[in-house]
């Protein structure tokens, strides 16, 4: 799908992939996770003024879930705290 018919009919595209396959602690993952959890906790504040909705908490809970899978992760914000900062 063309980007003229992604606007034309307000599809947009993901900014972050659908799946991401990390196996091992590699800068990739030390840059990746932090990131994630930015979109998925604090960032769901912001998106509104971009005309998206919030994810449910159930999806946040769920990628923070995935997050923790990342090796090499570092520290992964807790649910209540991401519902906090929505």
């Amino acid at each position: 799908m063309s980007a003229a018919s992604c606007r034309a009919r307000k599809i947009w595209r993901a900014a972050m992939p659908a799946a991401l396959v990390i196996t091992s602690p590699s800068p990739r993952a030390s840059r990746w996770a932090p990131f994630t959890a930015f979109a998925l906790c604090h960032g769901q504040s912001q998106v509104a003024k971009f005309g998206f909705a919030p994810m449910p908490p159930s999806l946040v809970k769920d990628g923070l879930q995935q997050i923790r899978q990342i090796p090499g992760h570092g520290h992964v914000p807790s649910l209540s705290r991401c519902l906090g900062a929505l």
